[in-house]
């Protein structure tokens, strides 16, 4: 279900940041949410492509279209294993993994550095460079989707 769409926004994700209770511990997503919302939350002028918000859309429509419009979906681990890597593959968005020690589904078979962007949670910083130039290489992010189609459905 994820075939050409005109995706406009770099990088997505919209849930809790982690910052407020309930989920305000370092425990919950590994700390991964609460940097990303820290680092790029309040910034959209310096980082304009990058939608990130904790009023995620409520229906299967809005999901799918932010994830349509997305060309990389964050998918940070919650209060156990997340949906949101699923939720991307199924739309065509390459998943963004910073779960530093956290082993990924069936991951001893799936080859996920090649159909996701997987960094460790230091080079966060840099996660917009990084996203920019992997979508600049029109031949590695064509790679990354054509390996994503072909693992969606796992």
């Amino acid at each position: 279900e994820g075939g050409a769409h005109a995706r406009d926004i770099l990088m997505s994700f919209t849930g809790s940041s982690g910052l407020k209770a309930p989920h305000n511990s370092l425990h919950y997503s590994h700390g991964t949410r609460q940097m990303l919302f820290r680092m790029f939350g309040q910034h959209h002028r310096t980082y304009p492509r990058f939608l990130i918000s904790e009023n995620p859309p409520t229906d299967e429509e809005g999901i799918r279209s932010m994830a349509l419009r997305s060309v990389f979906c964050f998918a940070p681990s919650g209060g156990g294993w997340g949906i949101r890597l699923y939720t991307a593959a199924r739309y065509g968005c390459i998943p963004v993994i910073v779960q530093d020690g956290v082993r990924q589904p069936f991951d001893t078979h799936l080859p996920y550095r090649k159909f996701a962007v997987v960094i460790e949670q230091y080079k966060m910083h840099a996660l917009y460079d990084i996203l920019e130039d992997i979508e600049a290489d029109k031949n590695k992010l064509h790679n990354m989707q054509r390996h994503l189609a072909c693992v969606k459905d796992y």
